[in-house]
């Protein structure tokens, strides 16, 4: 924090508030802030201003979006690498944890990473994801059982296992599908 002519001066990383303690007469984000010793600011470089609308501060958005693959690969490949999959597993010595997180790094590099990276962002199809991708590994025999014997297995009550397992059973509609299973058979 800052005096300078009456104003308050708040730094935090790249973001810089100018108060005159009753409002903000100026908010830059991304700015280069040089002080010299006796605590005047001698200069600021605006870099990307941000855009005002209805007293919010939004920065410009020019670059798209990305795709985070990171998040739907590494949170369900914790979910594989749980113990219930040992539980249910057809050959606990070829389908490991290696296995298991090398399946779904190879799915997120594949042609439907985008198409997973989108449902994953919608916190309700999470785990529906999660189910269709075990459905699909009961159905290339990596799992046994069925897929209410399998939900059952992850340790929900049963109302939630028969809505585990109606996802399950729903992975036959998934573009993916064939691929995943053939990846997992091979």
């Amino acid at each position: 924090m800052i005096t300078m002519a009456g104003n308050t001066v708040y730094v935090q990383g790249n973001y810089v508030d100018v108060h005159d303690n009753e409002v903000v007469n100026l908010s830059i984000e991304k700015a280069t802030v040089k002080l010299q010793d006796d605590a005047e600011v001698t200069e600021i470089e605006e870099q990307d201003p941000p855009k005002q609308v209805e007293n919010k501060t939004e920065t410009p958005d020019d670059t798209p979006e990305v795709p985070n693959y990171f998040a739907p690969q590494k949170n369900i490949s914790v979910f594989l690498c749980q113990d219930w999959f040992d539980e249910v597993s057809s050959n606990k010595k070829k389908y490991t944890r290696k296995w298991r997180v090398g399946l779904m790094e190879a799915l997120l590099e594949s042609e439907y990473k985008d198409g997973i990276a989108e449902d994953w962002l919608q916190e309700g199809k999470r785990s529906q994801l999660k189910c269709a991708i075990v459905g699909i590994l009961i159905d290339a025999k990596v799992l046994k059982g069925s897929f209410r014997s399998v939900a059952v297995k992850l340790g929900v009550d049963d109302l939630k296992s028969a809505s585990l397992a109606r996802y399950m059973s729903k992975a036959k509609n998934l573009p993916y599908y064939e691929w995943l299973k053939a990846f997992a058979e091979s």
